[in-house]
């Protein structure tokens, strides 16, 4: 059975916010670095050849469903963590470019 919380105790919450935006081949490469692994480890673990996960990393290739779920087991976290896009800058690197960003901006 589901509560109901009215609209005045719904105001009392504040709601959550992302503290850094990252696209997803941001976030394999943060992800990454954390676990202090290097590509070739990672492509080791992973099974993906480690010039896909540069490209990956750099935006030059999409994650997909199927390498996030790959890269996620090697890397030991959710594949979400690595998709997850909220308020994230443009993946494609020749994008961020364009509009005069150099990575991840902090999300507002």
């Amino acid at each position: 059975m589901a509560s109901k919380i009215s609209k005045t105790k719904l105001a009392e919450y504040t709601p959550a916010r992302a503290r850094v935006a990252l696209a997803p081949g941001d976030a394999v490469r943060v992800t990454r670095e954390l676990q202090k692994m290097t590509q070739v480890q990672l492509a080791k673990a992973c099974g993906i050849p480690q010039p896909t996960i540069s490209s990956i990393e750099s935006g030059r290739a999409t994650l997909g469903a199927d390498r996030a779920e790959k890269l996620a087991r090697a890397l030991k976290v959710y594949p979400g963590v690595l998709l997850c896009r909220i308020g994230a800058p443009p993946s494609n690197r020749s994008e961020r470019l364009a509009n005069g960003s150099q990575g991840s901006t902090p999300a507002v």
